[in-house]
């Protein structure tokens, strides 16, 4: 039930800074979460959508090929994350902050800290981490260096919609996304990742 618990919270914290302080900022992020960024703004389609599909295609390739005990363990954030998508994109009042330095530091701590509880659960968080492993795996690659390049790609796509004023504060915000991951996770609890792997 502890692990569940924290599965919940860490995806909670990551819905959270997804609606409420990076698209509503209209920054830029990385991940699943960036991919589904591109798809709303370029095509209307909800986030949760796309975050959803986009997960079931990880999970897929995950059962296939990193084998089950590492598909198993994505399973509950890669259902849990869209659900949550869903129930805060549809309340009706979504807060909205003028100042970018207030999106930036709580959309990237809160995105971090999400991702680094759901790690510290011992659980994987899905999304893009799963593509990272399975290049890891085939080439030996580091993990951190493959979700670098996956979201400076998913940064570079939202660029055909955002304004470039936002990269400089998207940036920080990955960062701060990133430094937040390793400071909540105990590495040691991340049973299922190679030490240098996180998701931003």
């Amino acid at each position: 039930m502890k692990k569940l618990a924290r599965i919940m919270a860490g995806n909670f914290l990551i819905a959270i800074a997804a609606i409420y302080f990076i698209e509503s900022s209209g920054f830029l992020c990385g991940g699943i979460t960036g991919i589904g960024l591109v798809f709303k703004n370029i095509f209307h389609i909800p986030l949760s959508y796309t975050v959803f599909v986009v997960n079931i295609v990880m999970l897929i390739l995950a059962w296939t090929i990193l084998g089950h005990t590492l598909a198993a363990s994505a399973l509950i954030s890669s259902l849990l994350y869209p659900l949550l998508l869903t129930i805060i994109e549809y309340i009706p009042y979504i807060p909205r902050f003028s100042d970018p330095w207030i999106n930036v530091i709580f959309g990237g701590g809160l995105m971090g800290a999400g991702i680094g509880t759901v790690l510290r659960a011992g659980a994987s968080s899905g999304g893009m981490d799963i593509p990272a492993l399975i290049v890891n795996t085939k080439t030996g690659i580091p993990v951190s260096i493959v979700l670098y390049g996956m979201d400076m790609v998913i940064l570079c796509a939202q660029l055909a919609y955002a304004p470039i004023e936002n990269l400089p504060y998207s940036i920080l915000l990955v960062l701060i996304s990133s430094a937040m991951v390793n400071i909540t996770m105990h590495k040691q609890s991340c049973v299922l990742c190679p030490p240098e792997s996180f998701q931003s």
